[in-house]
């Protein structure tokens, strides 16, 4: 019973990653043709990269080939076999960990690979979903002052298309927050020149209006960096010299190896612990610092909305250019301006 229900919650998670896929490929079809009918360019829309999925294939087929060998191998010895169980089951059971040994440490393997790849896969659909998204709504955006009947046949589509499936495509399924959890190992690693970059044409702003400017995140300065990356280093070089022996022990002694693990095993947890929190401090300080800047920034562009485009001072026009900037290199939802266009 347990076994059907897991089949079942593969299956379910299978099929609605298919949906999710057949989905984006429609809303990509719509959005061409709303940019074909509206402006008459053609534009290259974002892919998810393939090679995951080309790796993966040839993982399979390897895997494929090495259970095949492993069959024919076995095959010719299987009486010889039976006979050894029955008659000396500890030896027979000794003899085949001993042979399949190699074959397990190779299957191990390629599942953490394959487990890998698939986050991989899972990683660059999703941001593929979000780009696609993001672009379409922006189309959407650009005929929000015409009505209905204004409108083409395609924007219309379209605009149908995201209401219907807007939830769905911005909804986590339970999968989905496994893969966010791992990914977090990986924080979303902010360039320290675009946090300098940001927080001058803060300063600026700032100073102009008389603000104090001073206690304006400054994220990790290059100095701190570089001497946190020496330690880091360190830090790393003491995590291979430990674990590497200790790997290599492992093929040639079990007994060595566990040896090791058990004087050195909690040294080498801790000094890896520690080099991971190293890693993710500055990645987080550098992302709470930009998360603050960005928020400003928006705020600061916000208090010129509905005002007409040429009473917008240039610093503020630069700083919108830059956060669109950002929000297309991070992935960041995007918000209108709302300046007022003028006829000429």
């Amino acid at each position: 019973m347990k076994r059907n229900k897991q089949s079942d919650l593969g299956g379910s998670m299978k099929k609605k990653k298919r949906i999710e896929k057949i989905k984006l490929a429609r809303l990509r079809e719509l959005l061409i043709a709303a940019i074909l009918e509206g402006s008459g360019e053609v534009v290259a829309l974002p892919r998810a990269s393939v090679m995951p999925i080309i790796l993966k294939n040839i993982l399979k087929i390897f895997l494929t080939i090495l259970t095949a060998f492993i069959f024919l191998v076995s095959l010719p010895g299987f009486e010889f076999w039976f006979q050894r169980l029955v008659t000396h089951p500890l030896e027979f059971l000794k003899d085949q960990i001993e042979f399949f040994y190699p074959f397990i440490r190779i299957y191990l393997f390629i599942l953490i690979i394959g487990f890998g790849l698939s986050l991989w896969e899972r990683k660059a659909f999703k941001e593929e979903q979000a780009q696609i998204m993001r672009r379409a709504k922006e189309e959407v955006l650009k005929w929000q002052n015409f009505t209905d009947k204004e409108l083409s046949n395609s924007v219309k589509e379209l605009k149908r298309y995201l209401a219907v499936n807007d939830d769905e495509f911005n909804s986590d399924d339970s999968g989905e927050t496994i893969i966010k959890s791992l990914l977090r190992l990986f924080p979303r690693n902010v360039s320290q020149k675009d946090i300098s970059v940001l927080r001058l044409q803060l300063v600026n702003i700032l100073s102009e209006q008389q603000q104090d400017a001073s206690k304006l995140p400054k994220g990790v300065p290059y100095r701190l960096y570089l001497l946190i990356r020496i330690i880091h280093n360190i830090v790393l070089f003491g995590c291979l010299i430990g674990t590497i022996p200790i790997l290599g022990l492992f093929t040639k002694s079990y007994y060595d190896a566990m040896i090791m693990l058990a004087f050195f095993g909690i040294l080498i947890v801790m000094l890896w612990t520690l080099y991971f929190r190293i890693l993710y401090s500055v990645h987080e300080k550098r992302k709470r610092a930009f998360d603050n800047l960005f928020e400003i920034a928006r705020v600061e562009v916000a208090t010129y909305k509905d005002v007409a485009i040429e009473d917008v001072p240039e610093e503020i026009k630069h700083l919108q250019s830059f956060i669109e900037v950002l929000e297309s290199k991070y992935h960041l939802p995007g918000e209108n301006s709302g300046w007022k266009k003028t006829e000429s």
